[in-house]
């Protein structure tokens, strides 16, 4: 993750939410990604830099759930 974080990526996603397709940006070692279900409207994340660069940004419509399997 580079210094501008979220804010610098947020042009690559047209929404946070799935609108019928499946998103998934996986870095490639695995480290972070980001998964979107479109029936869900739902959007997992994983990996402590991304997941603390979400908290950071404060987006209106994306709250954040703690999930553990």
């Amino acid at each position: 993750m580079n210094a501008t974080g979220v804010a610098g990526i947020m042009h690559i996603f047209p929404t946070y939410c799935p609108n019928g397709d499946y998103y998934f940006f996986i870095d490639v070692n695995f480290h972070f990604g980001y998964l979107g279900h479109p029936w869900q409207q739902k959007v997992w994340i994983y990996g402590k830099k991304l997941i603390e660069e979400f908290k950071k940004a404060d987006l209106e419509e994306f709250k954040l759930i703690e999930e553990k399997n």
